[in-house]
């Protein structure tokens, strides 16, 4: 027995405040159906039921933060003599959008 029907896709994409065609309303009625195919092939899965919920993919996983150092940065004068226009420490750029 099926658990989803076109009825119940009409009602979710109403809740969404959305219309579907019928084709439309077709492909998520095969969506809805493989997931739960999928979902069912999980639950045969031995153990499954008891397993602990996993935050990470790695259990082992170590975040390890460098220290924060500050350190002598560019100065701008170096940084602004790369570009060909510059205007008071700013960058001038070709305008791109029609106004």
């Amino acid at each position: 027995m099926n658990k989803f029907s076109t009825d119940l896709v009409d009602l979710f994409a109403s809740e969404q405040m959305f219309d579907l065609t019928e084709e439309e309303k077709c492909i998520a009625l095969a969506d809805l159906e493989a997931m739960e195919q999928h979902m069912e092939k999980i639950d045969r899965i031995p153990g499954i039921k008891t397993a602990a919920p996993m935050t990470h993919c790695l259990d082992d996983f170590m975040l390890e933060l460098r220290e924060d150092e500050a350190v002598e940065s560019t100065p701008i004068e170096d940084l602004l003599a790369n570009a060909d226009e510059v205007f008071d420490r700013e960058i001038e750029l070709p305008k791109v959008v029609n106004g």
